[in-house]
Order: C-alpha cells, then sequence, then structure tokens
C-alpha cells in the first residue's frame, strides 16, 4: 500500500464511532436516558407523596393546636369569669359584714372570725393580682388598721405570693396605717413606696424588694426576712427587735432612731449607711458589711460580732460595751468617743484606725491588731490582752492600769506619758517602743518577792521583834508606797514561807460577859496563799484554836488526785434513802472550817452535816412533822457571824434563817414568795438569792424582805440581761456576782452595778466541747478569778481560768467507769481551806473529796 492511502485510512479510523464492547457510544447512551428518565420521575414522585403527607400531618397539628389552644382559652375564660365572680361575691358579701356591722368587721368576734375565714379562702383562690384587690378592698374600707379603737382584721397565717404592693397606695405610691401581721410574702415588691405606720410584726418575708422606700414608724418585730433588699431606703423610727434577717441589703440607707435589739442578722450589706440612734445590743451579727457606713450614737452593747468588716468606717459616740466581737475588722477606721469596756475580742483588727479617747476599759482581748493606729488617751485600764500588738502606734497619754498585758509587742510605738501602773508587763515588751517618754509604771514588774500580807503596814523606824515574833522562815521589810515611814513585810528571796505571830489583847474591846450571846469578829484582808490561825485564850486560861483562810488556797497551776474518796453516803437501791447514812438527790453543799460537810439532802427534805470520817451524818434541819418542816431544800449555807444557817426552802417559797445553837426548833423566814434554789453572802453580809421562777438574783439586807435586783429581770431569755432559771451563786469580796444560768448553759459575771452580765463559762449553746456546758450547777470562784463548775448532763466538773474561753476538765471524763472520779450528774461543789474539792455525785447520792496534790 502506498503511503497516501495508509495515511487515508488512518485518518478514517480516528473520526469513526468508538465502539465499547461491540456497542457504539451512542447506543450506550440512549440505553443509560432510557433508565435515568423513570428513576428521576420515580423519585420526584417519593418527594412530592413525603411534601404532601408532612403537609397533611402538619395541618393535622396546626388544627389540634388550634383546638386545644380554643380549649384552654375558653378553660381561662371560665376560669377567669369564676375568679371574677368569686371576688364580686366576695365584695359584696364583706360589704353586707360591713353594713350589718356599722363599719367594722371586728366589732364582734362572730363578724371577725366569719371575715377572716372568707377572706383566707378567696386568697387562696385567686391569683396575685386580684388578690392584690382583695387587700386592696379591706385597706382602703380600713379594716386593716387600728381605728376608733376596733382592731385589724387579722390575716394572719395568709401567703400573699408575686404581690405588687405598689398598687395598694392610693396617693402618690404611700401606705399609711396598715396592719398586715402574721402572714407569708414571697416574691413581693414595695419599692419606692413610702410607709407610715405599718405593722409588718411577726410576718416571713421571702424575696421581697423594699428598694427606695422611706420607712417611717413601721414595725417588723419578731419577723423572719429572707433575701430583702432596703437599698437606698430611709428608716425613721423602724423597729426590727427580735427579728431574723438572712441575705439583706441596706446598703446607701439611712437608719435613723432604729431599733434592731436581739435581732440576728446573717450575711447583711450595710456599707455606705447612715445609722443615727440605732441599737442592736444584745443582736448576734454574723457576716456583715459596715464597710463605709457612718455610726452616730450607735448602741452595740452585749452583741456577739462575728465575721464583720467596719473598715474606714466613722463612729461618734457608739457602745460595744459587754460585747462579743471575733474576727472583725475596723481598719482605717475613725471611732470617737467608743465605748468598748468589759468587751470580749477576739482576732478584731483596728489597724490604721483612728481611736481617740477610746474606752477598752476591762476589755478581755486576744490575738488584736493596733499596728500603725493611733490610740492617743484611750482607757485599756483593768483590761486583759494578750498575743497583740501595738507596733507603730500612736498611744501617747493611754492608761494601761492595772492591766494584764501578755505578749503584747510595742514595737517603735509611741508611749509618752503613757500610764502602766500596776500593770503587769514585762520591761522587755517596753524596750522596743519608740518613745517611753515620762511612762508611769511601778518598779516592781520583775519584783520576785512575796508580799505576806496585802498593803500591810509596818512602821519602819520600830524593830520587828517589838510587835511580831518571827516563828519561822526569813522576812523583810519593803518601804511602801503609801508613806516614808510604813513599811510591809515580804518574804526574803528563796523562802517559801514564813510564820509570824502577834498578841492581840481584846479584853478593853469586848467583854462577853456584858454580851453573853455575842461574838468577836475580826476580819482581815489577806494575799494568795496566806492563812491566820486565832488562838484565843479563854478566862480559865484554856487554850481555842482555829485556823482561818479568807478564801482556799488553790495554786494556779493546781491539780487533784484522779482517785476520789466517797465521804459521804455510798447509796444502795436496797436501803432507805431517809437514813442517816444515804442522801437523796442532794443539790448543794458547804464545807465548814473544821471540814464537816453541811448538805442539803433535798429529797429527803432536810440539811444535813457530815464531819469527816463518820460512817453517819447527823439531820440539823428538817426531818419530822413539826414547824421546822423543810420542802425540797436546794441550797445551804454558814453565816458566821450570827453562827447560823441560810437555807433555800423552795418548795415552801421562802429562805431561812436556822440558828446552830441546839435549842434552836424552827427557823426564822429571811424572804418569802421567792422560787428560790441558790444563796450567797458577801463580805458586806449581803444575802443574795436566786429566783428560777422570775429568772433574777436579787441583793437583800437582813432583816428586810425587799431585795434589790442584781441580775437578770427581764425575763425568760439568753441576752445578757437576762437569765434562764438561775441556780448556783458564788459573789466575791469586790461584790462581783457569778450565776450558773442554768438554761442557757453558761456562767454569767455581773459587776457591782452593772446593767448586764458577762458570759464567763460557756455561752455556746449545750454540748461536750471544751467551750460548752450542759446545765451548769455548783459554782465556785477562787481569788484568781477561776471558775469551778460542776457541768451536769456532761458529768464532769470544769475549771475555766479568768479570760479563758474554754475549760479544762478537772474530775469527769465521760468514760464507762465505776470509779470516783467517774460523776452521774455532778450538782454541787465546795472546797475546803486546803484546797480540796467536795462534789456530790448527783444520781449515785454520794460526795466525793478529790485531793489537791
Amino acid at each position: 500500500m502506498i503511503p497516501q492511502e495508509k495515511s487515508a485510512q488512518k485518518d478514517r479510523l480516528l473520526f469513526a464511532p468508538r465502539q465499547l464492547f461491540g456497542l457504539r457510544l451512542g447506543d450506550i447512551l440512549k440505553f443509560i436516558s432510557s433508565l435515568l428518565l423513570p428513576l428521576a420521575l420515580g423519585v420526584f414522585t417519593v418527594i412530592i407523596t413525603f411534601q404532601q403527607q408532612n403537609a397533611a400531618k402538619q395541618q393535622r397539628d396546626e388544627d389540634r393546636k388550634a383546638s386545644q389552644l380554643q380549649r384552654e382559652q375558653e378553660k381561662n375564660l371560665e376560669e377567669q369569669r369564676y375568679k371574677n365572680e368569686a371576688l364580686d361575691t366576695f365584695i359584696k358579701e364583706m360589704g353586707k359584714l360591713l353594713k350589718e356591722s356599722n363599719g367594722f368587721l371586728t366589732a364582734n368576734r362572730v363578724t371577725a372570725t366569719l371575715a377572716r375565714v372568707k377572706t383566707l379562702n378567696i386568697l387562696r383562690e385567686l391569683d396575685a393580682q386580684r388578690n392584690m384587690r382583695v387587700i386592696r378592698f379591706l385597706y382602703e374600707a380600713n379594716q386593716l388598721a387600728e381605728v376608733d379603737g376596733h382592731s385589724p382584721l387579722d390575716l394572719s397565717a395568709a401567703e400573699l405570693r408575686d404581690m405588687n404592693f405598689r398598687r395598694l397606695s392610693i396617693l402618690k405610691m404611700k401606705i399609711t396605717n396598715l396592719s398586715l401581721t402574721g402572714v407569708f410574702l414571697s416574691n413581693a415588691t414595695f419599692a419606692g413606696v413610702d410607709m407610715e405606720y405599718v405593722d409588718f410584726a411577726t410576718n416571713q418575708f421571702d424575696n421581697v424588694n423594699f428598694f427606695s422606700d422611706y420607712i417611717n414608724n413601721v414595725s417588723f418585730s419578731f419577723t423572719r426576712l429572707n433575701n430583702l433588699n432596703f437599698s437606698y431606703g430611709k428608716f425613721r423610727n423602724a423597729n426590727f427587735s427580735f427579728s431574723s434577717l438572712f441575705n439583706v441589703n441596706f446598703s446607701f440607707s439611712a437608719l435613723i432612731n432604729t431599733h434592731l435589739p436581739s435581732t440576728q442578722i446573717e450575711n447583711g450589706n450595710f456599707s455606705f449607711t447612715q445609722l443615727f440612734d440605732v441599737s442592736f445590743s444584745s443582736a448576734q451579727l454574723d457576716h456583715i458589711n459596715f464597710s463605709f457606713a457612718q455610726f452616730y450614737h450607735v448602741d452595740f452593747s452585749s452583741c456577739v460580732l462575728l465575721n464583720i468588716s467596719f473598715s474606714h468606717a466613722r463612729f461618734v459616740d457608739v457602745n460595744f460595751s459587754t460585747a462579743t466581737l471575733q474576727n472583725v475588722d475596723f481598719s482605717y477606721a475613725t471611732i470617737n468617743n467608743a465605748d468598748f469596756s468589759s468587751a470580749q475580742l477576739l482576732n478584731v483588727n483596728f489597724s490604721f484606725a483612728i481611736l481617740p479617747s477610746a474606752n477598752f476599759d476591762g476589755m478581755t482581748a486576744s490575738y488584736i491588731e493596733f499596728r500603725k493606729a493611733t490610740c492617743i488617751a484611750a482607757l485599756f485600764s483593768s483590761a486583759t490582752l494578750s498575743e497583740s500588738s501595738f507596733r507603730h502606734s500612736n498611744i501617747k497619754h493611754a492608761s494601761f492600769k492595772d492591766a494584764k498585758l501578755n505578749n503584747v509587742d510595742f514595737f517603735r510605738a509611741n508611749l509618752y506619758k503613757a500610764d502602766f501602773s500596776a500593770a503587769e508587763i514585762e520591761d522587755s515588751n517596753l524596750q522596743s517602743a519608740l518613745s517611753t517618754q515620762d511612762v508611769l509604771k511601778d518598779g516592781e514588774t520583775i519584783f520576785h518577792d512575796r508580799n505576806l500580807l496585802n498593803d500591810g503596814q509596818y512602821d519602819c523606824n520600830i524593830s520587828l521583834d517589838n510587835s511580831w515574833i518571827l516563828q519561822t522562815g526569813h522576812v523583810t521589810k519593803i518601804m511602801s508606797n503609801k508613806s516614808n515611814l510604813s513599811c510591809r513585810f515580804t518574804l526574803q528571796l528563796r523562802t517559801e514561807r514564813a510564820t509570824m505571830l502577834q498578841r492581840v489583847d481584846l479584853s478593853n474591846k469586848w467583854d462577853s460577859s456584858i454580851w453573853p450571846n455575842s461574838q468577836a469578829v475580826l476580819r482581815a484582808h489577806m494575799s494568795d496563799g496566806v492563812s491566820m490561825q486565832l488562838k484565843g485564850i479563854k478566862r480559865n486560861y484554856s487554850v481555842s484554836a482555829k485556823e482561818i483562810l479568807v478564801e482556799p488556797n488553790i495554786p494556779v497551776h493546781a491539780r487533784w488526785v484522779h482517785d476520789g474518796v466517797t465521804v459521804a453516803s455510798g447509796h444502795d437501791d436496797d436501803d432507805d434513802d431517809n437514813d442517816t447514812n444515804q442522801l437523796d438527790t442532794a443539790r448543794a453543799l458547804f464545807v465548814d472550817d473544821d471540814q464537816s460537810m453541811i448538805i442539803a439532802d433535798t429529797g429527803n427534805n432536810r440539811v444535813m452535816q457530815w464531819k469527816w470520817g463518820d460512817p453517819n451524818g447527823q439531820v440539823i434541819v428538817g426531818d419530822n412533822e413539826s414547824e421546822d418542816q423543810l420542802n425540797n431544800p436546794t441550797d445551804v449555807l454558814i453565816d458566821q457571824e450570827t453562827n447560823s444557817f441560810m437555807i433555800c426552802d423552795q418548795g415552801n417559797r421562802r429562805v431561812l434563817r436556822w440558828s446552830r445553837r441546839s435549842d434552836t426548833t424552827q427557823g426564822e423566814i429571811l424572804v418569802d414568795n421567792i422560787d428560790c434554789h441558790g444563796l450567797a453572802m458577801c463580805d458586806q453580809r449581803f444575802l443574795y438569792v436566786s429566783d428560777i421562777e422570775k429568772h433574777e438574783i436579787r441583793q437583800y439586807t437582813i432583816g428586810y424582805k425587799n431585795g434589790t435586783l442584781m441580775a437578770g429581770g427581764h425575763g425568760r431569755g439568753s441576752g445578757f440581761h437576762q437569765l434562764f432559771a438561775p441556780r448556783h451563786l458564788f459573789v466575791d469580796r469586790q461584790q462581783v456576782l457569778y450565776v450558773s444560768d442554768w438554761g442557757n448553759h453558761r456562767v454569767m459575771k455581773w459587776n457591782k452595778g452593772a446593767k448586764e452580765g458577762l458570759v464567763v463559762a460557756g455561752g455556746r449553746g449545750y454540748g461536750k466541747a471544751l467551750t460548752q456546758l450542759h446545765f451548769p450547777g455548783g459554782l465556785f470562784v477562787d481569788m484568781s478569778g477561776t471558775i469551778y463548775v460542776a457541768d451536769m448532763y456532761n458529768d464532769r466538773v470544769m475549771r475555766w481560768p479568768q479570760g479563758a474561753k474554754q475549760g479544762i476538765i478537772i474530775v469527769g471524763d465521760n468514760r464507762e467507769r465505776e470509779e470516783a472520779d467517774q460523776f452521774l450528774s455532778p450538782t454541787g461543789l465546795s472546797f475546803d481551806r486546803h484546797g480540796n474539792i467536795y462534789i456530790i455525785n448527783g444520781l449515785n447520792n454520794q460526795i466525793h473529796r478529790f485531793s489537791l496534790e
């Protein structure tokens, strides 16, 4: 083949239709097209069918919803018609009652009850908007206020939710003369309303808004308020006494002559608030923010303040006396004329604060920070301050007289003309001060000798042997600071004790033959550890001796033996409790100078004397059917001056004096018509009696039946001015009264003339912790101020050193043992002159003695 023919053939092959497996491409495309067209029509048909079904379903759903909505609307309309008819019926019926009662629904009991029931029922049935119309109807009809001597309608127990009380105001958002007490209000609003003469007492508020209200003469007493907003409000003559407030906001408000005594406030915001003549006395505040607030004549006395911020606040004439402050911040505050006297402070911060002339007299404080504070002329007299700092502070002209300062830091402090007279402080604590110029301080701070006689004066120019006989030991004379001519005796260094004798002639001062029923009484004021023994030479030249201790000698770190000795009773259930070797529910005892025990044997209605070592006691009062019969005697003490017993005859509602002479057949009624339980007598011979019915302590002058109120007397309560069934008493030489506040599980201390007491033991609810007591009983206070108390329901006896935050168990440990230091409700206790402790084991009807180690 020629080349031209081959080329032409090649071109024909290139342009010829392509074949696949013997088929041409065109045929294949026709075949595919024949398949796709039916497939597309099928898919389209399916889609159209699906859409039509969805449309039909959607139409059915819409028809069903429309039908349901129509039914709900019809139901709602029916409900609305019913509520409207119910409201109209209520108004018509109440209008009829008003007409029949001459406009006063409370004119008679039947009408008042009917009106109350109808109103409470309608409030339960109607919604918030219509309930508001019910309240407004009653308010406009003057049925929610006292009018012409008729009391307001009682709606207590009503529940009012989601109500807008702004609609209640008739004239310009103002509500006056409204009484709505004892109701529950939640999710309500009073925002922007002016309220005057409104009574909300005993209500419960939850999530209520009083924003920017003017509140004048409104009572919230005994209410419970939770999640309330009072911010930007103005309060005048408002009363929140005895209320409980939780999560409340008073920020940027003004409180004028507002009363919040005995309230409980938790998680409150008072920042930037102004307070004028406001009382928080005896309130309990926890987690409150008072930062940048202004206080003028505000009373926080006897409050319990926990986790409070007063930072950058301003105070003028504010009273914190007898209050308890813990974790409180006064940093950068300005405090003028503030009174913290007798307050108890723990972990309080006064850093950078200004406190001119602040009064901290008698304060008990620990971990207090006065860093860079200005305390010019502040008073810390008789305060007890420990683990605290005045670093870089300005405390010139301040007074620390008689203060107890333990580990207090004065580094770089200005002490110019500060007064530390009689203060307990080491010299080293003052050496780091910036200035100690003209500081007044006794020169005996590190003095190791002890005074034999407290302020015992002796002429320095007279030989010791001229008046005193030094029998043992070594003493020296120290020049008295009272007079250059007077000295006082002290033990020489390394001398632990001495005995001195002196003869006293009473022949020209007292003649027992002229006054046969009288006795000579010698009084002495002695230092701790000093005892006196009187030896009297009688006319027949016989000698009688009697050792006297003004107070038992109990060392500061005293310990008692672990195993006690049973010294009275030994109860056996098979024995007769009325036998003289048995006791029954004894409540109190008194140990005489000869170590004989005088016991109030309460269950046997008698007073027993049990001498040391005797297996049996002696009935000295009661236990028979004559006029000397006692009924439930609860306490007894000895009056040494008249040689007589004082007995609290509780069942007969009286206090008796019973002479110890053997020929005595009946007692003398000192006080009658009193539910007495405890007795005490001071050196001035005033008799103190606790009254558990009136929750008070009264002081009586012997021979007069009208007593003077000394503690409590404000009804049962836990405030610092109140007591709850007070029992045992103790009075020290300064007439400071200590009370076993039985129902409040605490021991209270009432200084002479005080209007309120201080909690010195317990007071944190009942419990077994060392900070708690559970129904305290018998009570004793030693010369150092240490308290000993029978912790009845905790089966133990506790010791509380002065100022301590918790006690120490000295007897009893709640272990299940049969030994004598295991107690069942110890009720009473007493000490002998050697410091041995005697304890009534209440439910075992025994008395145990624990010797001082």
